[in-house]
This record gives structure tokens, C-alpha cells and sequence, in this order.
């Protein structure tokens, strides 16, 4: 789930000692400093001007990443949720996963949207959770299965109980 440019820096921390990369939208590496620290740091651009040009950067991505024993993190909605609700998730990242081999990682943030929503200009005092899941296997997920797999992570995201309710079980 996205819902605050806060989500990037927390998965950073939440994913310390984890090599990863960020697969991002075009229009994120437009933006003066940030766009030149994402290529420099070897993050991929996520090329959505047609169906074609994705295609090849999803294709792109073992030889970019996972060759390298790298992780992809990928905001599965395509988007930020304005809402704070988690939207349906694209099954092209899933479809990746699906072709490459590689297990999916659920991750829920809980707090940053109401710390830094969007359009504000400085993030306010704001408690901050981030729940990791277990990995979803693709292995032996046919790719036509992309959208069953994309709704499959979705309901685990949803369903992710939150840190302070986990104390309550017992």
C-alpha cells in the first residue's frame, strides 16, 4: 500500500540489510535531485507509455536485479492512495514475479499517509508500523494466473494485523 512519499524512506529502514531496488514510474525520475539519486543508485524506470515498453522493462528486471540476487519493490496499485484505502493491485508487477521465478513479499504501512498526506508541505507527528509478511511463491503459477496472484497479495495486505492489535492475541 502507498499513501504518503514518507513510504519510500520507511521501507528503506523497514528493509535494512535486504538488497533492494525500487521499480518507479517515469514521472518520479523527472523530478530535479530525486531522479538522478534513483538511476545513480540503480533503481529501474518504469517505462508505462505502452503496453510494449513496460513489457521490457518487466523483462529487464532479472538481468537488472535478480541475476544479482536484488530485490524489487513496487507499489503495487501503480499509484498513491489519496484515500488511505488499499485500491486493486496491477498484476503486471505479478506477472514479473510469475515469469522470473521470484517470490512476492506483502508489506503493509500503517500511519504515513496521516503523518505526510499528500499535498502537505512538512510531515506532523505520526506513529508508524510496518508489518513484513511471509513470501508468496510463484513457482509453478502460470502467468495468465498474474491477476489471482495480484488478488491473492492484496488480501494478505489488507488482512495484515496491526503491531499494537498483535499484543492483544492470546
Amino acid at each position: 500500500n502507498h499513501s504518503s512519499q514518507l513510504d519510500i524512506p520507511v521501507l528503506c529502514v523497514a528493509l535494512n540489510g535486504l538488497d533492494f531496488r525500487f521499480l518507479a514510474a517515469s514521472k518520479i525520475f523527472k523530478i530535479k535531485i530525486l531522479g538522478p539519486a534513483m538511476r545513480l543508485g540503480g533503481h529501474t524506470e518504469l517505462d508505462n507509455t505502452s503496453r510494449v515498453a513496460s513489457g521490457r522493462t518487466y523483462l529487464s528486471l532479472k538481468k537488472r536485479h535478480f541475476d544479482k540476487g536484488q530485490s524489487v519493490v513496487s507499489f503495487a496499485e501503480g499509484t498513491r492512495s489519496l484515500d488511505m484505502e488499499i485500491h486493486e493491485f496491477q498484476s503486471s508487477t505479478f506477472g514479473a514475479a510469475i515469469l522470473h521465478g521470484v517470490p512476492v513479499l506483502p508489506i503493509r504501512i500503517w500511519g504515513t499517509g496521516e503523518s505526510f498526506p499528500s499535498g502537505s508541505r512538512q510531515p506532523r507527528s505520526s506513529d508508524v508500523f510496518v508489518v513484513i509478511g511471509e513470501p508468496v511463491s510463484t513457482i509453478g503459477i502460470a502467468r495468465a494466473d498474474a491477476d489471482k496472484l495480484a488478488d491473492q497479495v492484496r488480501e494478505l495486505v489488507v488482512n495484515a494485523v496491526h503491531p499494537s492489535l498483535e499484543k492483544t492475541k492470546g
